[in-house]
């Protein structure tokens, strides 16, 4: 199982425009770094893509990390509803259970662009320039 001094966790919580009224779709960011036994990730590959096959509708972008043409990570945009959704896929997702990273940062963040709401950035910027 992952060691939780190696998940960091920053930002906040924002309510999705997108969102039915009430409803809070917070979006996660995460950068995550392999150990460096390259050996981790492939023996989780194959039951870790079963996995997001699985639950795509979760998934807003997810892929590799590479360097120098080898994978070193992952970079995951998940869409929940709340932290306790991404923590059952850190229980549930083979990379997360198998512990294949050194090193997890966790951002929140809200979806602007491309625009789901005609008029989000426009919105947006009103509020920027109002301070």
């Amino acid at each position: 199982m992952r060691d939780n001094k190696n998940f960091v966790s920053r930002g906040h919580w924002f309510k999705d425009s997108a969102a039915p009224k009430g409803i809070v779709r917070v979006q996660f960011v995460l950068f995550c770094r392999d150990k460096p036994d390259p050996s981790l990730r492939l023996a989780a590959r194959a039951d870790h893509l079963d996995y997001i096959a699985a639950h795509q509708d979760e998934v807003i972008y997810g892929g590799p990390l590479i360097e120098e043409g080898k994978m070193i990570g992952s970079l995951f945009i998940y869409e929940l509803p709340d932290r306790s959704e991404l923590d059952r896929i850190f229980a549930e997702d083979p990379y997360f259970a198998r512990d294949i990273f050194a090193s997890v940062e966790i951002f929140e963040s809200r979806w602007l662009v491309p625009e789901r709401v005609p008029g989000t950035l426009k919105a947006e910027a009103e509020l920027a320039r109002r301070g």
